[in-house]
């Protein structure tokens, strides 16, 4: 008999308001920010938390576990950067399918507990074992707080799980740049631009090459962008990016980031449609065209996506 899975994903505007307060506590770590990203993150937690109760399910919480546990070690605050991330983990091996806990392993949060802080995998391995007994014995919709996992691994395997930094196999590494400043790392992540007035149908064209392809797609419309912060927000989205995509058949606020690009060292694909059958080869202004980006026409937007996907490596 298969285990059924509970859904865990945020739902509605408890998803909206969610991803507002991801970007917003992004943002405040990639500036340095650290104690606003802790505050922001903190917020979005308790969140997630308190509306599991109120949709009687439980819900994924790693996003703000992890990117607070982040925001916490920039503060000096070792011992509870590291439990937050841990229990960033204890979610991602509850957000797994039954029989599949070790894909957490390849989650931001198991990344830097294994290979920055060194944790003890013996640990880690305790945590997936309990989270497939959860699963097993009927109450998976139950497990809403990863304290209580927490708690019982460290009961089995005695230690204290306020002392945390004990369990670091290395010296915890200094004070210094963002360990990881976004969930993904910098080349899986793909930033999608255009005139969102008059090429709105771009973005999901552009976003499921993108995914087909096995990259993260940014599309700063989704982030619930607050009033008056676009254009900061969406040139700090733009730097955690390796790749962008951009449609430039309608200028707009895209040139804007496309100039920025090169100073972040992103690499550009200009994609440019024909605006009427008889335009065989589309002007395009010799400011982009002296810029060092790859440029392509279209004149059939099914074409798009082999364009995308051959442009990503």
């Amino acid at each position: 008999m298969k285990i059924q899975s509970p859904d865990r994903k945020p739902r509605g505007t408890l998803r909206d308001k969610s991803n507002q307060l991801t970007t917003e506590g992004l943002v405040a770590i990639h500036l340095g920010k650290y104690a606003d990203g802790e505050r922001i993150f903190s917020k979005q937690y308790q969140l997630l938390f308190e509306a599991q109760d109120q949709e009687k399910r439980p819900i994924h919480k790693g996003t703000p576990l992890h990117n607070r546990g982040l925001a916490l070690f920039y503060l000096e605050k070792q011992e509870e950067a590291i439990r937050s991330i841990l229990l960033a983990y204890i979610e991602d091996t509850l957000s797994m399918e039954y029989d599949l806990e070790d894909n957490a392993d390849r989650a931001p949060a198991a990344s830097v507990l294994r290979d920055i802080f060194y944790f003890r995998l013996r640990i880690l391995r305790e945590i997936k074992a309990i989270s497939a007994k959860i699963k097993t014995s009927g109450k998976w919709n139950e497990a809403r707080d990863p304290e209580c996992i927490l708690s019982a691994v460290a009961e089995r395997l005695n230690f204290d799980s306020n002392r945390l930094v004990e369990q670091c196999e290395r010296p915890l590494p200094q004070i210094g740049k963002p360990l990881l400043g976004f969930p993904q790392p910098r080349e899986k992540r793909v930033f999608i631009g255009t005139n969102y007035d008059a090429k709105p149908d771009f973005i999901p064209i552009a976003k499921e090459a993108v995914i087909g392809k096995g990259y993260t797609p940014v599309v700063v419309a989704e982030f619930g962008v607050e009033p008056g912060t676009t254009h900061d927000t969406s040139l700090t989205l733009l730097h955690t990016c390796k790749y962008a995509v951009f449609d430039i058949t309608v200028p707009g606020g895209q040139l804007m980031e496309i100039e920025r690009a090169r100073d972040y060292r992103v690499e550009v694909l200009l994609l440019r449609a024909a605006l009427s059958p008889s335009e065989q080869q589309p002007r395009i202004s010799e400011m982009l065209t002296t810029l060092g980006c790859t440029i392509k026409c279209y004149s059939d937007p099914t074409n798009v996506q082999n364009i995308i996907q051959k442009f990503l490596p």
